[in-house]
């Protein structure tokens, strides 16, 4: 797989006030720590009230394993940036809730990470979670759901999504275990949590009550021996799920790839293709998604497929990737390659923030 198809791959549920952050659902009357559509893509940014919590550029120390870096608080128009913590990792998946931001971080000389929380103006930071996956995790209210990975006694690989009290700091539920397939994204809305399970031929999202434990299959995509396709993408929003199926029939074509997105309710009715044209890394804010297309540029569209426009053009020897949305601007990282050596020539790797519209580009 090209370093493109690699950094791609690894890249709201409100109803009245779109933050992208630090929300109220006024369904479920709760507060999130971010938006599904940042967390399914790395949850580079959240917000809370007028500031934005975002991950640097700039790298506090560089290990073999992992490198370490800082998180800023900046004002919603780029100002009075302040470092929170300098151990975030590459992909932290910030959650801000209350006086709190929960991150994942390294440690261990970048051997390992962890979650971890640490008040808005940097102090009493604490590590909740050790030994942990490099995988997304988000928080609602006085809980947090992450994915636990363990192996068996038959050394089968088992994924767990597990709920975790912020009060009593335990696991105190497992709410999905799989030893077939591994968890992807994960959405949370009022009582349920969305989550994309991922396997050789099938790929499934689940509706599953959190204080149940019921579970219902929303979709199942079967992709039978084609090589490399699943569900990629998957995203709750406003009383849907919106996903991507990527498809690669040869592993050593690059064009040959396909990614298309689609919509389906929440209970698994009207399942629809909104568009057939490539779209990855698909971000759901103010009624518009916002992805990236098959040349690695930042482009839009409305909720049912039309009004298709470039916001972020890339050009030859640069791609963006993991758009997030925060306060009314865009956070995404641009990777500028050697064009004389593509795949190890990384000239640069950068976080932005730009406007909706493209304009004002700031490396952060």
């Amino acid at each position: 797989m090209s370093k493109l198809k690699k950094i791609l791959s690894a890249v709201l549920v409100v109803c009245t006030i779109i933050t992208c952050g630090f929300t109220k659902n006024v369904d479920a009357a709760s507060v999130y720590g971010n938006s599904n559509s940042n967390i399914s893509n790395g949850g580079y940014s959240a917000t809370r009230g007028n500031y934005s919590y975002v991950r640097s550029s700039k790298i506090y120390k560089k290990t073999e394993e992992s490198n370490y870096y800082y998180i800023y608080r900046t004002y919603k128009n780029g100002s009075t940036k302040k470092q929170i913590v300098n151990n975030a990792a590459e992909e932290p998946y910030i959650n801000v809730v209350g006086n709190y931001i929960y991150y994942v971080g390294v440690y261990d000389s970048g051997n390992n990470y962890g979650i971890y929380r640490v008040k808005t103006d940097g102090t009493g930071k604490t590590k909740l979670i050790g030994n942990y996956g490099y995988n997304s995790f988000i928080v609602q209210d006085n809980y947090l759901y992450y994915i636990k990975e363990t192996t068996n006694s038959n050394y089968d690989e088992v994924s767990s999504l597990c709920r975790y009290n912020l009060s009593t700091k335990k696991t105190v539920s497992t709410l999905y275990t799989t030893t077939s397939r591994y968890i992807g994204d994960m959405s949370l809305s009022g009582d349920y949590i969305y989550i994309s399970a991922i396997g050789d031929e099938t790929s499934i999202i689940y509706k599953i009550n959190k204080k149940t434990k019921s579970r219902t299959t929303v979709y199942k995509y079967k992709s039978g021996k084609k090589e490399e396709s699943c569900i990629d993408d998957m995203v709750y929003y406003k009383g849907n799920i919106y996903y991507t199926i990527y498809n690669d029939k040869n592993l050593y074509d690059e064009n040959d790839d396909t990614c298309q997105v689609y919509k389906i309710s929440s209970t698994g009715k009207n399942n629809k293709r909104l568009s057939k044209h490539f779209t990855k890394g698909i971000n759901l804010y103010n009624n518009k998604m916002y992805y990236i297309n098959t040349n690695g540029s930042i482009c839009s569209m409305k909720l049912d497929g039309s009004s298709r426009k470039t916001i972020k053009k890339a050009s030859k020897n640069q791609w963006y990737y993991s758009i997030n949305t925060s306060n009314s601007r865009m956070y995404f990282g641009r990777v500028v390659i050697d064009s004389y050596d593509p795949f190890e020539g990384v000239l640069s790797d950068n976080i932005y923030r730009t406007t909706l519209t493209g304009a004002s580009m700031v490396k952060m």
